[in-house]
C-alpha cells in the first residue's frame, strides 16, 4: 500500500502537464516584467537612495563653513572648521598614522596630480 502512496505523490507533479520552461522563460514570469524604460546600464536612479541623515548632514556642512576658534588653527590665519579638519588629517598622516595614510590613499589624494 505504502507503494501505491509514493507513486501517486511522485506522478501528481503540476509541472508534468504544464511545459518545460527554461529559467526565466514562462508566460507567468514575462508578464510580470516591465518595460525597460532605460537603456541598459543606466540606472532609473539617477540620484540614488536617498541619504538616511539628510537634515544632519546639511546642518554639518553649514557648520562646517563657520570660522574655526583661534585655539584650534595653531596660530595660522583664520580658517573654517572644514579646513581645520582637513589639515588635521593630513598631520596626522604625515605622522604616520596608518588609518588616516589609509583614508588618504582611499580617497585618492595621495595619487600623483601629473
Amino acid at each position: 500500500m505504502d507503494d501505491k502512496k509514493d507513486e501517486n505523490i511522485a506522478n501528481n507533479r503540476e509541472t508534468d502537464e504544464d511545459d518545460e520552461y527554461s529559467q526565466g522563460m514562462h508566460p507567468n514570469s514575462l508578464k510580470a516584467l516591465k518595460k525597460n524604460y532605460f537603456p541598459k546600464g543606466v540606472s532609473g536612479n539617477a540620484m540614488g537612495r536617498p541619504m538616511k541623515f539628510d537634515h544632519m548632514a546639511q546642518a554639518l556642512n553649514e557648520l562646517g563653513d563657520e570660522m574655526a576658534k583661534p585655539f584650534f588653527c595653531n596660530g595660522k590665519e583664520d580658517m573654517t572648521k572644514r579646513r581645520v579638519v582637513l589639515e588635521r588629517c593630513w598631520e596626522r598622516a604625515m605622522r604616520g598614522e596608518i588609518a588616516f595614510i589609509k583614508m588618504l590613499a582611499f580617497l585618492g589624494c595621495l595619487d600623483t596630480t601629473d
